[in-house]
């Protein structure tokens, strides 16, 4: 079993995360932001995360979740989603994006070691979202909102002893916060966050390898 991802991806994160949870051996395959080739083979559409088994290729995230739920041991995503879990996602999903797209093209990621995987992000960005100066120059401000937002979530985190379909919409969403210098998460966050990650074997970003002399010259 493969699973084609971008590693800032949090919908990519969902299917590596439901993975490791179910402890599927699965091969990790990092494709470059700019390889729109092997996607549009695969599937037929440049999008990620991609899902390849003896059954053939498969996209959609929750649908490879709903997959891969089946194939082994008891079923952990199949109960219902909390509506005040994705209530806060879709809330406060427009400052997280506006936080992390400006900041998130960094070549310690593998899907962004090369100069031309980032300007193709930043186009491919901009265009939807705005500029990146324009967005970074709103730092205080989105920080400031985050914040509120963030001590909201404290009472309504998930049990992350109790892994549901919860956790994989809500923690990927958290994790792409690890790349907005400055951020503090409140203590019961970090706390889910860090048992998530005990649990998953998933590497917060923070803790990405520094690059090579080669790639930061890339």
């Amino acid at each position: 079993m493969r699973l084609y991802l971008y590693d800032h991806c949090p919908y990519c994160i969902r299917v590596l995360l439901g993975a490791r949870l179910k402890a599927l051996p699965v091969e990790l395959i990092y494709l470059p932001y700019d390889d729109a080739a092997t996607p549009l083979r695969l599937i037929g559409r440049k999008m990620l995360p991609i899902w390849q088994d003896d059954e053939g290729h498969m996209g959609e995230s929750l649908d490879i979740l709903h997959k891969i739920d089946r194939m082994q041991g008891a079923r952990l995503f199949d109960g219902p989603e909390s509506a005040a879990i994705t209530g806060w996602i879709t809330a406060w999903k427009p400052v997280i994006w506006d936080l992390v797209l400006p900041r998130v093209a960094d070549p310690r990621f593998p899907e962004f070691r090369s100069a031309q995987a980032r300007a193709a992000f930043t186009a491919a960005k901009e265009q939807r979202h705005g500029s990146f100066p324009a967005l970074r120059a709103g730092t205080d401000r989105l920080l400031a909102e985050l914040a509120e937002g963030l001590a909201a979530l404290e009472p309504l985190l998930p049990d992350p002893a109790r892994t549901g379909l919860d956790d994989i919409l809500l923690f990927p969403v958290l994790r792409t916060l690890a790349v907005v210098e400055g951020l503090s998460l409140p203590p019961r966050v970090s706390a889910y966050c860090a048992e998530i990650l005990h649990r998953s074997g998933i590497i917060w970003p923070g803790a990405l390898p520094p690059l090579t002399p080669a790639e930061a010259r890339s």
